[in-house]
């Protein structure tokens, strides 16, 4: 498990109660904060989010440019950048039995693994590149100040 929690943020109970129950497993990491997510992500095939309020999380944006295939929880945010069943997995919030049996399908079917990491990376350029970004942003609002002209 790869990162922290801000110390203010009311998920320190859930931090606590993960770190309390899995901490004597040795096939769980804790890392804590990393500076290094490129290379944590260069050798991840599945990020996963199983987050229950989120913005737009960038970090799966990060992981599908990184090629990961995503499993991540069907709320705002999430499911606007995972496209279920083609780069990933959504997910019922608050679920591990779901996100168990996304895990298990994707380490079963390499086929499926490979195809969701090449989408990811695709989704990520195609959509998510801030270049194309903030064109599209320009391009609006350039749009928006000429249509006002135009009506006055």
């Amino acid at each position: 498990m790869v990162g922290d929690i801000d110390q203010g943020c009311r998920d320190q109970k859930t931090k606590t109660l993960i770190s309390a129950k899995y901490k004597d497993n040795k096939s769980i990491i804790f890392t804590g904060f990393r500076g290094d997510i490129n290379n944590i992500l260069f050798l991840t095939d599945i990020f996963c989010l199983p987050s229950y309020r989120e913005g737009m999380p960038r970090t799966i944006i990060e992981a599908m440019a990184m090629e990961c295939a995503v499993i991540a929880t069907d709320i705002r945010g999430c499911r606007e950048e995972v496209k279920d069943g083609k780069n990933g997995f959504l997910v019922k919030p608050q679920s591990p039995e779901d996100i168990q049996n996304k895990l298990k399908t994707l380490i079963g079917d390499q086929t499926l693994l490979k195809s969701m990491k090449t989408e990811g990376r695709k989704i990520a350029e195609e959509c998510f590149d801030e270049k194309q970004v903030v064109k599209r942003q320009i391009d609006i609002i350039n749009r928006i100040v000429r249509e006002n002209n135009e009506a006055r």
